[in-house]
């Protein structure tokens, strides 16, 4: 929702599952107006070491409190 586009490239007429398949493009490489701390959060939530067994966030309330600390970073 931040860059307007889908954190992996897929192409038309491609199936899902080359979703399994691409790497996550970095948030900051869609849009680098993203301030650093939210993007360091969003790209660890989205990357992949194998499987998702290995996602950084292993909980939602452990990736809420990150969120929300890098929202509280570039807030006023």
């Amino acid at each position: 929702m931040l860059t307007g586009k889908a954190p992996r490239d897929v192409r038309k007429g491609e199936g899902w599952e080359i979703l399994l398949e691409r790497d996550v493009i970095l948030i900051r490489d869609r849009n680098p107006d993203i301030p650093s701390h939210l993007a360091e959060v969003i790209d660890l939530a989205l990357h992949e070491e194998g499987s998702s067994a290995n996602l950084h966030y292993q909980r939602v309330a452990d990736f809420k409190v990150d969120l929300s600390k890098a929202f509280h970073s570039i807030s006023p």
